[in-house]
């Protein structure tokens, strides 16, 4: 029984750290309001998850923070209007990227698509089964030389 509970120690201090996931299960009540990133404020997630409320999901794992430097670039529906965006990063990664209300009014501005921005924030994965399918980023801040300072700081 010694050696199992030492195998399963060292495995358990062995393994990297898990960013945090979307959880496989979704909320199942949630408030009615919404909150300056557009989700509801409070939601009930499973046991061993918590809400995300820059995104609107229960997650899993601990924060992992993330600093990718790409060009941001809408994703826009039929009608074309902007329903998210996306970081492009050496024309091969993207990357979702999860924006304050404040800041989606800022990005929403055609002159800045394909802007070169070093985005800093918390990394969520999405995972289909076990395979890794995007990546969020929650954005805490924003740095580029190339825009005004009233862009760049937010919070």
């Amino acid at each position: 029984m010694q050696k199992l509970a030492a195998l399963v120690i060292t495995s358990f201090l062995a393994a990297p750290a898990f960013a945090s996931s979307i959880a496989p299960e979704s909320a199942s009540i949630c408030t009615r309001d919404f909150n300056s990133w557009g989700q509801s404020s409070h939601c009930e997630c499973p046991d061993a998850t918590r809400y995300e409320n820059r995104i609107g999901q229960c997650v899993q794992g601990l924060p992992v923070e993330i600093a990718v430097e790409g060009y941001i670039y809408p994703s826009r529906n039929t009608d074309g209007d902007v329903v998210a965006y996306r970081i492009m990063k050496n024309g091969t990664e993207s990357y979702n990227v999860a924006l304050p209300f404040a800041l989606r009014e800022k990005f929403a501005d055609e002159k800045l698509e394909g802007t070169k921005i070093l985005f800093k924030g918390e990394k969520i994965d999405h995972f289909s089964g076990n395979e890794l399918v995007e990546t969020t980023i929650i954005v805490d801040e924003i740095d580029t030389p190339d825009l005004s300072p009233e862009i760049v700081l937010f919070h």
